[in-house]
């Protein structure tokens, strides 16, 4: 899969997460416990999010890993 695909998938996941759940920037930051900025350059496309902070969101927030890293854990249907 084309890497700028799996971005905008990425931070289509993550920010949909965030805006179901009312939560901003800051509050998913610190329930992930990385930088605000990391999370804006997440959800704009600017960066990739890596295998680890994958394994974390499924572990914190419930987002399946397939769905942040479809390349490394394979996809999994929605």
């Amino acid at each position: 899969m084309n890497n700028t695909v799996r971005i905008v998938k990425t931070q289509n996941v993550l920010k949909s997460y965030r805006e179901h759940n009312k939560l901003t920037r800051q509050q998913l930051r610190k329930k992930l416990r990385c930088s605000y900025s990391l999370v804006q350059l997440i959800e704009c496309g600017y960066r990739q999010i890596t295998p680890g902070k994958a394994l974390e969101c499924e572990l914190i927030l419930g987002i399946p890993r397939e769905q942040l890293c479809p390349d490394i854990f394979g996809e999994r249907a929605a």
